[in-house]
């Protein structure tokens, strides 16, 4: 139920009886660490588990852009981002358009251009948009869209899409 939510996350299985373990893996369980409650090695154990988890998200290629709101942390997969948008008379935020669903997040558009300076495959020279190219199926010129994988389309103005045209050509993509 819980890789459903997540499927990346981190299960810690903690007990303090020593054969549940094994219980676990035989129900298809299988957690990124086990933590056996004994209560002389307790804390010691959970600090080599959450190295460990630090050592291996960072060994790992980002695969998430990480946005924090406040309290709240929210992950959302590169592979589906589509494009970052510009709220009209809504300056401090911005709407992610992903293949599975549009996302409000907290924050201007400048906010995550610096977010994805270093990410390629994000066009975010457009004053109002970020683009991930990679994303993209096809232009379409005489209406002024773009096509992304899922078929759904941005609709553009004539100079917005020359701009886009010039950056995959530049890039060696031709659309």
């Amino acid at each position: 139920m819980i890789r459903k939510q997540n499927s990346n996350c981190f299960l810690i299985f903690i007990t303090s009886l020593k054969d549940k373990g094994l219980e676990a893996i035989n129900r298809g369980i299988l957690p990124f660490a086990y933590i056996l409650k004994d209560g002389h090695s307790f804390s010691e154990q959970v600090n080599t588990v959450l190295m460990n988890i630090n050592e291996f998200s960072q060994s790992q290629p980002e695969q998430y852009l990480t946005v924090k709101d406040g309290a709240n942390i929210a992950r959302y997969e590169f592979s589906k981002i589509l494009y970052f948008e510009t709220l009209p008379q809504n300056r401090y935020n911005t709407l992610l358009v992903m293949t599975d669903g549009q996302y409000l997040l907290r924050g201007n558009i400048a906010k995550f251009k610096q977010m994805l300076k270093e990410r390629e495959g994000f066009y975010s020279e457009l004053r109002s948009y970020i683009i991930h190219t990679q994303m993209i199926r096809n232009i379409h010129y005489d209406t002024f869209t773009i096509q992304f994988v899922d078929k759904s389309e941005l609709f553009l103005t004539y100079k917005t899409i020359q701009k886009v045209k010039k950056y995959l050509s530049r890039n060696g993509r031709q659309e």
